[in-house]
């Protein structure tokens, strides 16, 4: 009787074996590095300029030059550093009547934040290049908003 019950034994074992790895190959192994359903980077579609460490007069001013060597493209992104946070400026040209820039930061904290400009690109990355913020006097003020909820 002994010889059977091992055998059922280490059948046991198999397919407590086989279904484990049948469901870690289905649900994936832990939890990702970053916070569910927030993933930091540029939306496809998007030519991103990698640009590394930079203050924001300067990513402004950067960000205008690729703009201007790039008119035909729709939709363009600078991703740099700044004081330990790291963000993603993206413009978004595909509605000529109301273009966007979008500012996503992801502070050295870790808290993320899309803020949303409408209108005058141009305008607002010029007034940035001189004061380093994107509300440049006359235009609609951005809309902010968390990304974790």
């Amino acid at each position: 009787m002994t010889l059977w019950r091992s055998i059922g034994v280490a059948g046991a074992l198999v397919l407590v074996y086989v279904f484990a790895g049948f469901f870690e190959q289905e649900l994936g192994r832990g939890r990702p590095a970053e916070p569910a359903g927030v993933r930091f980077a540029a939306p496809a579609g998007y030519a991103v300029d990698e640009a590394g460490e930079l203050d924001r007069p300067a990513a402004a001013r950067r960000l205008v030059a690729t703009i201007r060597q790039r008119p035909e493209a729709s939709r363009l992104a600078l991703h740099f550093f700044e004081g330990g946070s790291e963000l993603y400026w993206l413009v978004d040209r595909t509605e000529v009547a109301v273009p966007r820039l979008t500012e996503l930061e992801a502070g050295a904290n870790g808290t993320r934040v899309e803020t949303v400009y409408s209108g005058d690109v141009e305008r607002r990355l010029a007034w940035a290049g001189a004061h380093g913020a994107l509300d440049a006097p006359g235009t609609p003020a951005g809309v902010r908003r968390n990304l974790y909820h």
